[in-house]
């Protein structure tokens, strides 16, 4: 059975992105929220210019009342659910490719989501591939849309017994993180957070593609990587192994503290993988340029990692244990970790049961090659039989008698009739000899139909016009014929054994004339 990992997403997780901007005027943009906190904070007064500072409470959420928006997630799993409040405000989802989406009854979205959302939609039971969900927002100031994130499936290998997936997290601080940095950037640690995995995280403030913070793992089917959301968290890329760059965007006014940056599932378990961040984007080269109020001439765009988890499903045979190592900079290192329960088949039975499917298809394959051969020497030898008996043809036999007593024959010699005498196309048609002096007659009824009493032997139709006046000629020898043959035989024998004796021959009345 496939073990599916829930992987939750708020709605400040960069796996998200926002249209028109991330953090805005919520008249005209997306703006991000917090349903314990009224006042939407500016930026913190690290300037000393006395700016709001406000932090987070409550459950946070982006919002929106502009007419025109919508918030994507593209992701790799087997489902998803998006959790939201309409308010009157209309929406459309989307997806690439098509899926069949649900939207969820009150009840379920608050199940599914929490008493805050009253709305959701979402797919299950995916095959585990590449999604894009798009959701198309028309709001107004007094319908304002309210969205609180989501959720996605994604596949970690197989499980077994009661225990689906088995994980092993590694903090920021564990050794084994390959990191590069830019010359006046390094990478520092930050303990402020409770929020965060061990309370701590590695962050660095130098915007450059320079600026990497990577670690190789193996004997994981699934990860997620985490990540710190504060003031200012802005543009990043996420590389794993040799799949398309991912650019994110982490934009917010607030602290929000912990967040997913990343998450994957149907990873090999058996291969050595390697997830990258860099603190720079190609499609916004301008971070630290953006956005600025005042006199100010830039603002600081910041990348700051939190934790990376691997997991594996329980019946997945990869290893004894999920682990993450180090890449190519630093020596190897293998991180804490809990052992695998062991999966209820061991190698020899499945081995067995290969085995025994191996020789059933050969056995099956060999009876069909027999059968195929076995037909086709069956086929060849009918084949001639039948070849053989067309090229052989037996004559007729011919009796030598008076003409006047000559028996009707079929003609096997080839024979050209007259026009006149030419069948109609698709009858059956034999010429019969006739008696001295008589017309040739066509006839149309089969030689093959029967020949016994009180069985139809077809129909017998003329195909010749001057056949149809003309009588049927039987040329049948009468019982007075034979007997004046047999008298005449008789009486020539006679005659010869009388020439011989010197007797005369004895006489026959009705026998025919003697040749002498």
């Amino acid at each position: 059975m496939t073990a599916v990992y829930n992987v939750t997403l708020s709605p400040f997780s960069p796996m998200f992105t926002y249209t028109p901007s991330r953090d805005g005027p919520a008249a005209t943009t997306w703006n991000a929220s917090y349903t314990g906190a009224t006042i939407w904070p500016q930026r913190p007064d690290v300037f000393g210019d006395g700016e709001v500072v406000s932090e987070p409470a409550g459950r946070a959420y982006r919002r929106t009342q502009a007419v025109h928006s919508n918030t994507a997630l593209a992701f790799r799993g087997m489902g998803f659910i998006l959790c939201f409040s309409t308010n009157g405000a209309h929406y459309t989802v989307d997806t690439e490719p098509k899926l069949a989406v649900t939207t969820a009854s009150r009840d379920q979205a608050k199940n599914l989501c929490g008493v805050e959302a009253e709305d959701a939609v979402f797919a299950y039971g995916l095959e585990d591939g590449d999604y894009t969900v798009t959701m198309f927002v028309a709001a107004d100031a007094g319908h304002e849309f309210r969205f609180f994130g989501g959720q996605i499936g994604i596949d970690v290998g197989d499980s077994v017994g009661s225990t689906v997936v088995s994980s092993n997290t590694i903090d920021d601080s564990a050794e084994g993180w390959d990191k590069t940095v830019a010359p006046t950037f390094p990478w520092d640690d930050d303990t402020r957070q409770h929020t965060l995995y061990n309370t701590t995280s590695t962050f660095n403030c130098g915007y450059s593609n320079s600026v990497t913070i990577s670690r190789a793992f193996t004997n994981a089917s699934g990860i997620v990587l985490l990540g710190e959301v504060w003031r200012d968290s802005h543009s990043f890329s996420i590389l794993l192994d040799d799949q398309p760059v991912r650019e994110m965007d982490a934009t917010s006014s607030w602290a929000d503290s912990q967040a997913v940056f990343f998450a994957t599932g149907g990873l090999d378990p058996s291969a050595v993988h390697r997830v990258t961040l860099v603190n720079y984007a190609a499609n916004d080269p301008d971070c630290t340029t953006e956005n600025l109020t005042g006199d100010r001439e830039q603002r600081f765009c910041c990348l700051s990692l939190d934790a990376l988890v691997l997991l594996r499903g329980t019946g997945t045979n990869a290893g004894d244990s999920v682990s993450g190592i180090v890449g190519t900079n630093s020596v190897s290192q293998v991180a804490s970790s809990t052992p695998f329960e062991e999966p209820t088949q061991n190698v020899a039975t499945v081995i067995h049961r290969v085995n025994i499917a191996v020789v059933a298809s050969t056995v099956i394959i060999g009876v069909i090659i027999l059968a195929l051969v076995g037909f086709l020497v069956f086929f060849l030898i009918r084949r001639r039989r039948q070849t053989s008996g067309r090229d052989k043809v037996e004559p007729h036999p011919i009796e030598y008698l008076r003409p006047e007593h000559r028996m009707s024959v079929m003609v096997e010699a080839p024979w050209s009739p007259p026009p006149t005498m030419v069948p109609a196309k698709g009858s059956l048609t034999s010429l019969l000899l006739p008696p001295a002096g008589g017309t040739p007659q066509l006839r149309t009824d089969s030689p093959f139909t029967s020949r016994h009493p009180g069985k139809a032997s077809g129909p017998a139709s003329v195909t010749s016009s001057t056949a149809s006046s003309t009588p049927m000629v039987q040329n049948r020898m009468t019982e007075d014929d034979l007997q004046r043959v047999f008298l005449y035989v008789a009486a020539r024998m006679d005659s010869q054994t009388a020439d011989q004796r010197g007797t005369s021959a004895k006489t026959y009345p009705g026998a025919l004339n003697s040749p002498r």
